[in-house]
């Protein structure tokens, strides 16, 4: 039994036409894949980017004459650390350069101030943490 001619194209045309849409939902799904990868680079750096700004701006805040003001840095820097991981290292090197020029002239006796206090109660926390 022979398959008339017009047959034959229209299963060709079919054929042609799912390939078609295959090639064409293969393209489409790569171009998004290739967008939500841009997304998600761009997030990473803004979030790098917020990090950064947070720790500088608590840095510069340790230097403030009011008590409030450094308790929020230290506090702060707190917060980075526990919260991005490649900050932790920095933070600690700023605590204890700030701790080392704190309790330079300071009476052994005396309890140390409120912000002294806090970070070192971070960094014990943060030794007791690494040595478990």
């Amino acid at each position: 039994m022979d398959i008339p001619l017009s047959e034959d194209i229209r299963n060709w045309a079919i054929v042609a036409g799912g390939a078609f849409g295959l090639w064409l939902a293969y393209s489409r799904t790569r171009a998004a894949n290739r967008q939500s990868d841009a997304s998600q680079s761009q997030a990473e750096t803004q979030e790098r980017t917020y990090s950064t700004d947070v720790f500088n701006s608590a840095v510069g805040q340790l230097s403030s004459d009011h008590l409030e003001v450094r308790l929020g840095a230290i506090y702060a820097l707190t917060r980075l650390s526990e919260d991005d991981d490649a900050f932790e290292f920095y933070v600690i090197g700023v605590f204890e350069a700030y701790v080392r020029e704190r309790t330079v002239d300071s009476d052994r006796d005396a309890p140390p101030p409120a912000d002294v206090a806090a970070i070192v109660s971070f960094l014990h926390e943060k030794t007791s943490q690494q040595g478990s």
